[in-house]
């Protein structure tokens, strides 16, 4: 047993489990694997709100005479018709309605602001 056979025996058996160690709260690997969570759930919403926003505006568009609305109504009517799918995934989802409706007073804002009449200038 002096040979050292039994102390690299015991330094096989350390480094076996330190390869299935799981990691402990609060480690860098538990850190890291929390934040790629986050991003991910982060992706997987910003794609799902971009994708019913879509549908949205593919519905407004395909309407009748959409593209002949003057150009504050198209864009109120946009606004509406990619809110609307874009709230009720949400509520799918299980997000509650406070968050529904504070998306919903937001969304508006995206559009008219562009708009000349809204423009600031001489």
């Amino acid at each position: 047993m002096r040979d050292g056979s039994a102390a690299r025996g015991g330094q096989t058996a350390g480094m076996a489990s330190l390869l299935f160690a799981q990691p402990t709260p609060g480690s860098t690997a538990s850190r890291l694997l929390a934040a790629a969570l986050s991003v991910g759930r982060f992706a997987l919403h910003f794609l799902e709100m971009l994708l019913a926003m879509y549908v949205g505006m593919l519905i407004f568009m395909a309407l009748p005479g959409a593209m002949a609305l003057p150009a504050l109504l198209h864009q109120f009517g946009m606004a509406v018709s990619m809110t609307l799918p874009m709230v009720l995934w949400m509520r799918i989802r299980g997000h509650g309605s406070r968050h529904g409706i504070e998306m919903s007073a937001d969304r508006p804002r995206a559009g008219p602001h562009r708009h000349p009449v809204f423009r600031p200038g001489p």
